[in-house]
C-alpha cells in the first residue's frame, strides 16, 4: 500500500522509468560511497591487503629465555644491596641511589656479556652506520623480535 502510493506520487515527479533510475543510482551512489571506506578499513587501510605480522628470527628466542632470569637475579641483587645499605644506617635516599647503580651496572654487564655478542654476529658493534646494508638492519630487526620474543615469558 505504502509502495504503491509512493509510486503514484513519484510519477507525477518523475514520469516513467526515469525515476527508477533516479532511486536504483542513488542507492548505488549510497552503497559505494558507504562501502568503499569500510572495504579499505578492512583490507588494510589503503585498498591492499592487511600487512602479515612481522617475521621474527626463532634462533633469538633462546637468548631471550636465558637472558630474562639472570636479569631478575641482577634486580634482586641490586635490591638486597639497598637493603645492606639500609642496614648499615644509610638513609633510605642513599640507598635507593646505591640500588639504582647496582641495578644500571649489573644489566649493562649482563647485556654487553650474553646479548651483544650474538647481535654483533649479524652487525658488528663498531661497524660505521653508512656501512650498514638494509638487509642486515632487516636481519637485526627480526633477531630483535626473537629476543623480544624470549623475554615476554606469556608469549608462546
Amino acid at each position: 500500500m505504502l509502495i504503491s502510493w509512493f509510486q503514484r506520487w513519484a510519477s507525477r515527479l518523475i514520469p516513467g522509468k526515469t525515476f527508477l533510475l533516479v532511486v536504483v543510482s542513488g542507492a548505488l551512489g549510497a552503497g559505494l560511497a558507504v562501502g568503499v571506506p569500510v572495504l579499505r578499513t578492512w583490507l588494510g587501510g589503503d585498498g591492499s591487503r592487511p600487512a602479515p605480522p612481522p617475521v621474527l628470527d626463532a634462533r633469538f628466542i633462546p637468548l631471550g629465555k636465558t637472558y630474562l632470569p639472570e636479569l631478575g637475579r641482577l634486580y634482586a641483587a641490586a635490591w638486597n644491596e639497598g637493603a645492606k645499605a639500609l642496614e648499615t644506617g644509610q638513609p633510605a635516599a642513599a640507598s635507593l641511589k646505591s640500588v639504582g647503580q647496582s641495578w644500571d651496572t649489573g644489566r649493562v654487564q649482563l647485556f654487553d656479556r650474553l646479548v651483544t655478542p650474538e647481535f654483533s654476529k649479524i652487525v658488528a658493534e663498531n661497524k660505521a652506520e653508512s656501512e650498514v646494508k638494509p638487509a642486515d638492519l632487516m636481519a637485526l630487526a627480526r633477531a630483535w623480535r626473537g629476543f623480544a620474543a624470549g623475554l615476554n615469558p606469556s608469549a608462546k
